[in-house]
C-alpha cells in the first residue's frame, strides 16, 4: 500500500470531480490517499488560508507519491 497525494486543479465542482475518480482508483486499488479538498479544507476568500496550506504540505512529506491531474487549460 502506498501513501499517495492526489493533486489537481479544484476551483470547481467539476474539477473536484475529476480528481476525485483518480481518488477512488486508487483506493480500490488499496492504497491510502490524501485528497486536499476533502482532507484539508477548501479555501473561501476571507478565511485564514495558513492551516489549510500547513496540511496540503504536511501531506507532501507524508506521501510516498504524487499523482497530479494536469487537466489545465
Amino acid at each position: 500500500m502506498l501513501k499517495i497525494y492526489v493533486a489537481g486543479k479544484l476551483w470547481d465542482n467539476e474539477d473536484r470531480t475529476k480528481v476525485e475518480k483518480i481518488d477512488k482508483f486508487l483506493q480500490n486499488l488499496g492504497h491510502k490517499t490524501f485528497l486536499p479538498h476533502r482532507d484539508a479544507g477548501i479555501y473561501e476568500e476571507g478565511m485564514n488560508p495558513d492551516p489549510i496550506f500547513k496540511k496540503d504540505r504536511d501531506m507532501v512529506d507524508w506521501c510516498d507519491l504524487m499523482v497530479a491531474f494536469l487537466d489545465w487549460q
